[in-house]
């Protein structure tokens, strides 16, 4: 059976890979897996403005629980995103239909 740790921490370094692969070079996993540091965000070095947490291979009948978390963990001003996958499913973004559309009024 999969160490649970194990596979949280290649999940983290799945979800991060995918960030630099789109440009966000500074993308890397936060302290907080080594125990140290502030954030309590999984992924961070993208942009001070979200939260991201990571899940992976979890059933996503729980996915308000975990956006729930984001949103508790966030601090002012940062959107709180959950980046999560399925086994051999695609990553998801899963935020607050709100919140994206803030996101997008503001990229236009």
């Amino acid at each position: 059976m999969t160490n649970s740790k194990q596979k949280g921490s290649r999940g983290e370094r799945q979800c991060r890979d995918i960030w630099k692969k789109h440009g966000y070079e500074e993308a890397h996993r936060s302290q907080q897996y080594s125990g140290r540091g502030e954030s309590s965000a999984d992924i961070e070095g993208i942009d001070p403005r979200l939260h991201i947490e990571v899940k992976s291979g979890y059933s996503f009948k729980t996915i308000y629980t975990f956006l729930e978390q984001a949103v508790q963990d966030a601090k002012e001003g940062q959107t709180p995103v959950v980046n999560c996958k399925m086994d051999r499913k695609k990553w998801l973004a899963v935020m607050d239909l709100e919140d994206f559309i803030e996101i997008w009024r503001e990229k236009k």
